[in-house]
C-alpha cells in the first residue's frame, strides 16, 4: 500500500489547502465566473490532501469531495483521476473490496491503465492478507477455547477422584 501513499499530509498542510479552497470559493462567488476550472483544481488539491491525511475523517471528507467533483465536473480525464483517488482513499481505509470495485469501474473504460491495475492488485493482496490474519485469530481463539475447556474438564475429573 505504501507505493500508493508516498507521503502523508499533516494538519498544517491540510489547513493551507482548506484556506486556498475557501479563497477559491470566495473568488468564484465574487466574480460570478463562468470558468470553473480553477475552482475544480483547488477543490481537487484539497481532496487529494485529505486522501493523504492520517486522519480517517479527513480521508472520508476527501472521498466525498472527489465524488462531488465527479458529479460537477464534466471533464472525463479529470473524472478518471477523481475515481482513481477515491480508490486510493478506499485502500487507505482498508475497504479493499470497495477499492477493487472502483478499480474495475475505471478499467472498464481504460483497460490498459497500469496504475489502476497495480492498485487493484494491492487491494486484493491486502484483502487476502487480512483475511488470513482474521482466520488465524479465529483459529487461535478456538484453540484457546478448546484448551481452556480441556483444562477445566481435567480439573473437574481430578476433583472427582
Amino acid at each position: 500500500m505504501e507505493q500508493f501513499v508516498p507521503l502523508t499530509f499533516n494538519e498544517k498542510n491540510i489547513a493551507d489547502l482548506r484556506e486556498n479552497y475557501n479563497l477559491s470559493i470566495g473568488q468564484f462567488q465574487a466574480t460570478n465566473s463562468v470558468n470553473k476550472e480553477a475552482f475544480y483544481q483547488t477543490k481537487f488539491q484539497l481532496a487529494h490532501g485529505l486522501i493523504l491525511s492520517e486522519n480517517q475523517r479527513d480521508i472520508n471528507e476527501g472521498i466525498d469531495f472527489l465524488k462531488q467533483l465527479i458529479r460537477e465536473h464534466e471533464n472525463m480525464t479529470a473524472n478518471r483521476d477523481y475515481a482513481y483517488f477515491i480508490a486510493i482513499g478506499l485502500l487507505r481505509q482498508k475497504k479493499y473490496e470497495d477499492c477493487m470495485r472502483k478499480c474495475e469501474q475505471i478499467l472498464r473504460v481504460e483497460p490498459e491503465n497500469h496504475q489502476v491495475k497495480q492498485l487493484s492488485v494491492a487491494a486484493e493482496k491486502n484483502l487476502r492478507k487480512e483475511g488470513l490474519i482474521g482466520v488465524g485469530i479465529a483459529a487461535g481463539a478456538s484453540l484457546f477455547g478448546a484448551l481452556a475447556i480441556g483444562g477445566l474438564a481435567a480439573v473437574a475429573a481430578a476433583k472427582r477422584k
